[in-house]
């Protein structure tokens, strides 16, 4: 937490005989002298404030590819705050989606899941069912189109899933048990899966 100082000086008449008289005869020391060191004095006891803002500690996130080819789905580092991190789920040049459904599996040691939310990638044109739950080292998301609605194509934002780090250290982020299907119900099994590793620094 940053802490702001404020200092004061105030001299009286007849504080002090010929104080104020002899300052005003001696502006060098004002100038040369006190006024850098309060200013010195006060940049060290900010800076002081704001190295403790380091022990929130950093979330970082390194994604297993940053040029993902077409028919894929990958993990991206959306934001970060300290140490929380989003993770942007992400879908690249995808045909016909009428439903996305996976594991994503990390170390529950290191990071615990705070929350998800959809994106824009399959309500297009359409209303979807979105479900996300969090255990100690596994996230399970579901996301479809409804009713008679077609499937999908192209590229967008799938969901966003938000972490929390609680101890320094690395956790893969990768998924599982992870499909994606057409309108008929069938699998495309060849569409690619990218995770990443993210770190804590505490």
């Amino acid at each position: 937490m940053a802490t702001t100082w404020q200092f004061s000086a105030g001299i009286s008449a007849g504080d002090e005989p010929g104080l104020e008289d002899n300052m005003m005869k001696k502006p060098d020391f004002m100038t040369w002298v006190l006024v850098p060191f309060l200013t010195i004095l006060a940049f060290g006891l900010v800076a002081c404030g704001d190295v403790e803002d380091d022990d929130d500690g950093s979330g970082m996130f390194v994604p297993d590819t940053s040029d993902p080819p077409g028919n894929s789905i990958y993990l991206e580092l959306n934001s970060h705050d300290n140490n929380t991190i989003t993770l942007a789920v992400k879908a690249e040049d995808l045909s016909n989606v009428y439903g996305i459904w996976f594991n994503l599996n990390f170390d529950g040691n290191i990071f615990s899941y705070i929350n998800a939310t959809e994106g824009s990638f399959l309500n297009q044109n359409g209303s979807t069912f979105f479900f996300a739950t969090g255990k100690t080292s596994t996230v399970v998301v579901g996301i479809t189109r409804q009713a008679d609605a077609a499937g999908v194509s192209g590229s967008g934002t799938v969901c966003l899933l938000t972490f929390d780090g609680i101890a320094e250290g690395t956790s893969r982020f990768d998924f599982s048990l992870n499909s994606v299907a057409d309108p008929n119900g069938n699998i495309n099994n060849g569409v690619l899966w990218y995770g990443g590793l993210g770190t804590v620094v505490m």
